[in-house]
């Protein structure tokens, strides 16, 4: 995926679209589970693209990944929490 591809996909992603997918994703997990893993998240959003291979694959990816952690922030109530698992 080319880097104008990443970026036009980023700048389509608003926190109240960003919380909406968060909660449909809590909504489908089990009971009494806590939080919703930045990968689920990242899937939702990769899911039909071609993010190319690589280099160009990882690139993409941080950037996302980027993307969402800073939209999670201006979300009242949610936070992203790195793991080190």
């Amino acid at each position: 995926m080319a880097a104008h591809a990443v970026d036009e996909l980023i700048s389509t992603i608003t926190p109240e679209d960003l919380r909406q997918v968060i909660l449909r994703i809590a909504e489908q997990q089990e009971a009494g589970t806590q939080g919703v893993a930045a990968a689920s998240v990242m899937s939702h959003f990769m899911e039909g693209r071609d993010w190319g291979t690589g280099v160009e694959r990882s690139r993409a990816y941080f950037r996302l990944r980027q993307a969402i952690q800073d939209q999670v922030a201006k979300i009242e109530g949610m936070k992203y929490i790195s793991s080190s698992a």
